[in-house]
């Protein structure tokens, strides 16, 4: 099970590209269970309780322009998910053109090294 976590706190959640690429990549979505939602903001502490065995980001943490996306850097997230934390770039999942195969196979090849 794994969670899209992005910055300001938001989930990405089902019938979402996001959902399909980390379905296809072998992951089941969090959200699911969270209500089944397409994008909520859900709070850290649910995301550290709910105890995923991935998040998946859409940046590196510590990339964070502005405080939304510094919430991904947090030292909670930082220690409850140490080596359990997957990257697929925005470009790769703004639409299911082209880049779809390749989201996929860049967040399964993550998933098989780990």
């Amino acid at each position: 099970m794994a969670v899209h976590y992005q910055r300001q706190g938001y989930v990405t959640g089902t019938g979402t590209l996001m959902n399909d690429v980390m379905k296809s990549a072998g992951l089941r979505n969090l959200a699911a269970q969270l209500g089944d939602m397409q994008l909520a903001h859900v709070d850290l502490e649910t995301i550290i309780a709910a105890r995923p065995d991935y998040i998946v980001f859409s940046t590196e943490p510590g990339e964070g322009r502005d405080w939304g996306a510094l919430l991904l850097s947090h030292p909670a997230l930082a220690h409850a998910f140490a080596g359990r934390t997957l990257y697929i770039s925005d470009n790769l999942t703004a639409c299911g053109g082209p880049e779809y195969p390749l989201a996929v196979g860049r967040l399964a090849a993550q998933i098989r090294a780990h």
